[in-house]
């Protein structure tokens, strides 16, 4: 969490002070730093972009974009009628006829209000009989009209359809063997149902963006499993930008030979190496250059826990 008084000015001095005591204290140089996707920290980061690369949390990205495309009437909806049945009452007389424990949402979870969806139509033949029950303890008129209206109940199912892949790379993210390349592997791939694709493409598209940062772009082109094929031609340019910026000619070399796999790549990807940091290892006594900077991008992690730096 951001303090009022931590702009980006401010977190890009943090960060500097970070690198200086990780060099003096433990002869670590730091060279990446992940974060949400807040204005201080995209500030920061620019900031700080000729002496550190910055990405963002792919996690945190997943979230937004389960945040673009939800439909906050049904979440309100959904929530008023599984709070009627978390009483104490309701939820056991619910387990009592088949039903499951209720599930509420926590703000800003995203992924929770998928398994409050889930919770509510899982249970709803349950809550059906309940609120019919004359018997049973009042239950709130707006929460049954909205139990026994189909529409409604078609609404939440279409929204646990189109978050559920969303919530999907959220949870992939979560593994702590997951680089910045697995994430991209996911945003490169991620679709959401045909019939939602036209109306959110602009927030698809934006989220997108931000997952595949340049950082991630190029790791993903480093992955030895991972088809190239699959990037756009302007990923690919922004990529072949970034190897000019930073491979000096020797480096560039060994890029040609990466990329029409000769020599040393040839005889490691028969190998069929499964671990991208052995890959490199591997190629590194003869492609020092490629094989160094491949190192560092792919030690990158996808997620954060309150904030990484990581250093060589």
């Amino acid at each position: 969490m951001l303090l009022e008084s931590e702009n980006g000015e401010t977190l890009a001095e943090i960060v500097r002070e970070s690198m200086k005591m990780s060099k003096e204290l433990y002869k670590t140089s730091i060279y990446a730093v992940v974060s949400d996707n807040a204005s201080p920290m995209i500030k920061m980061g620019e900031l700080l972009s000729h002496i550190i690369w910055h990405s963002t949390c792919s996690s945190h990205t997943a979230n937004l974009l389960c945040k673009d495309v939800l439909d906050k009437n049904v979440i309100e909806q959904v929530t008023s009628i599984l709070k009627e049945f978390k009483h104490t009452d309701h939820e056991k007389l619910l387990i009592q006829k088949g039903g499951k424990k209720v599930k509420l949402p926590c703000e800003v979870r995203w992924c929770s209000y998928r398994d409050s969806f889930l919770s509510s139509t899982e249970n709803l033949k349950y809550m059906k009989v309940i609120a019919a029950d004359e018997n049973t303890k009042k239950i709130k008129e707006n929460a049954i009209s909205l139990l026994f209206n189909n529409n409604f109940v078609e609404q939440v199912k279409e929204n646990i359809q189109l978050i559920d892949p969303i919530c999907k790379l959220i949870n992939l993210c979560q593994s702590s063997k997951f680089s910045i390349a697995d994430a991209a592997n996911l945003w490169l791939h991620l679709e959401l149902p045909d019939n939602f694709e036209n109306k959110f493409k602009g927030a698809i598209r934006k989220r997108k963006n931000m997952g595949l940062n340049i950082y991630a772009l190029v790791a993903y082109y480093l992955h030895p499993d991972y088809d190239n094929n699959d990037l756009p031609r302007e990923a690919k340019q922004q990529i072949n930008r970034f190897f000019l910026k930073h491979l000096s000619s020797n480096g560039l070399e060994e890029l040609d030979l990466f990329q029409n796999n000769f020599g040393i790549f040839e005889i490691s990807r028969a190998k069929k190496i499964g671990n991208p940091i052995l890959f490199w290892n591997l190629t590194e006594v003869e492609c020092p250059n490629l094989a160094g900077l491949a190192i560092k991008l792919l030690k990158i992690q996808r997620k954060l826990v309150i904030q990484y730096c990581f250093g060589i």
